[in-house]
């Protein structure tokens, strides 16, 4: 079989060997580069960086002389990743979707470039001293995430767009597209239909990450599927728990209470009525921290998943101070003040932005756990805590499905508030149930993860799967 990659410095095709063979490559090079696009691991949405790290780890097991090029805007050429296990150091890239010729690391910008050095080999070479241009043309790959579940017009047509752009670059660079396992649509009216399909046929491999993702794939496309579609869970079923370094929290004090996670969403906090949930909330989230500290003996853990900041204070001062207003950590303090004045102690929060894996690692502490934040869900789950997904899209029961059985998930524009806590209080009675379940599902959701990474990915881009040892499943 003969790769679609070149030694780098050519135009020479090699006989693939497998990624951990050094005579696919020339001696000391780094290989395969592969950017990593729509993950990036500065993003403030810890859901992004959990999808990010996973990627991270995935890829360098699979691959472990790869050089990965991840997304990180704004900051340093050159990044560490802190894995449980190690530390990866990737080069960033600055790659948008923007439309705006004058951004240098922009998609018009870079598909300017390109077209040029096409039409006129020789001329405009200072242009193509371009950063992003060069990691756009030295990348074997373009493996692309959308930040999970952004390839949609679900955040209007000006983001599909953008999210476009990014991926045609791959196209216009004649480099292999992979859309790693993801939420792919819903795509509304026929313009973004028609974009969408464009992408899905052009690429070499793409991953749906929902449960009935293949189906609406074939409504879409209008045919049957190939064999380079299929269906993978969240890479974040795999992103392994850091330890905190700190011996006791909220999280473990070692009393015995059992903790119930409660990770309350800031962008629905803010934003209810645009998402035409059935309930009021601020009001369901209210009934919903009375019924937990009514259950007995228990404690109630408020768990942040999103720690975006505002450009100003605006004049404010104390922990809020830099916190955006759909931030979850905002919330988060806001309701552990409002909540201590009558339960005191047996309500607390995470006060400190952590990174994905260490969130992971406090929610793994929690007995139960209900989030609408589906990435704190998922981290819940794959550690086989019983969890509660509050959905507001279709995609937290399309990524829960994804286990056998599936874990619960309750459709707040469907439910009222009383019909959720009812939902809830049964599951809290199954809970036990729910985790030995949970226990068997979970390690097989990983395998699949695991199995996409060194088994289909290595195939689409013309190399040899690599069967990954038993333990490292």
């Amino acid at each position: 079989m003969k790769s679609q990659f070149a030694v780098p410095g050519t135009s020479v095709p090699f006989e693939a060997q497998g990624p951990r063979s050094s005579s696919a490559r020339p001696t000391g090079d780094a290989w395969p580069r592969l950017l990593l696009s729509g993950a990036t691991p500065t993003s403030t949405n810890r859901g992004v960086g959990a999808l990010c790290a996973a990627c991270v780890d995935q890829l360098t097991r699979v691959f472990p002389t790869a050089a990965l090029v991840v997304g990180g805007a704004g900051v340093a050429p050159k990044r560490c990743i802190e894995l449980p296990d190690r530390t990866v150091e990737v080069e960033t890239s600055w790659l948008t979707g923007t439309s705006q010729l004058k951004q240098r690391s922009g998609a018009r910008h870079l598909l300017w470039i390109r077209r040029l050095s096409r039409m006129a080999p020789g001329l405009g070479t200072s242009w193509l001293t371009n950063r992003t241009y060069q990691q756009l043309d030295s990348c074997n790959a373009m493996l692309e995430i959308a930040g999970g579940d952004s390839f949609a017009d679900t955040y209007g047509m000006a983001t599909l767009i953008q999210q476009a752009a990014v991926k045609r670059l791959a196209f216009a660079f004649d480099k292999p597209l992979i859309l790693l396992p993801q939420t792919i649509g819903p795509f509304r009216d026929d313009a973004s239909q028609r974009i969408a399909r464009d992408i899905l046929e052009r690429s070499a491999l793409v991953a749906t990450r929902e449960a009935d993702g293949l189906r609406e794939l074939e409504e879409l496309l209008g045919k049957e599927l190939d064999d380079r579609f299929l269906a993978c869970p969240d890479v974040a079923f795999t992103l392994r728990p850091k330890p905190l370094t700190e011996a006791r929290g909220p999280w473990n004090d070692g009393d015995g209470r059992p903790i119930i996670g409660l990770n309350i969403s800031g962008l629905l906090w803010r934003s209810n009525v645009d998402f035409g949930l059935a309930a009021d909330y601020q009001a369901l989230t209210r009934q919903l921290i009375d019924w937990v500290l009514k259950q007995k003996d228990t404690r109630l853990l408020l768990v942040p998943h999103v720690f975006n900041k505002r450009p100003t204070t605006n004049g404010s001062s104390g922990p809020l101070a830099n916190l955006v207003e759909d931030s979850d950590l905002a919330v988060a303090l806001e309701i552990r003040d409002e909540m201590q004045h009558r339960w005191g102690d047996r309500v607390s929060a995470v006060d400190q932005p952590y990174e994905a894996a260490e969130l992971k690692w406090i929610i793994g502490h929690c007995d139960f756990f209900i989030g609408a934040r589906m990435h704190a869900c998922i981290a819940a789950v794959s550690q086989a805590v019983p969890t509660v997904t509050l959905a507001y899209s279709k995609k937290a029961a399309g990524v829960m499905g994804m286990l056998d059985p599936a874990p619960p998930v309750v459709d707040l524009r469907c439910e009222d508030a009383d019909a959720v806590v009812e939902r809830i209080t049964k599951v809290y009675q199954d809970r036990s149930a729910i985790r030995d379940s949970l226990q068997d599902a979970v390690p097989d959701a990983q395998r699949r993860v695991q199995q996409f990474f060194s088994i289909n990915l290595p195939k689409a881009l013309g190399l040899t799967p690599r069967l990954p040892d038993i333990a490292e499943l």
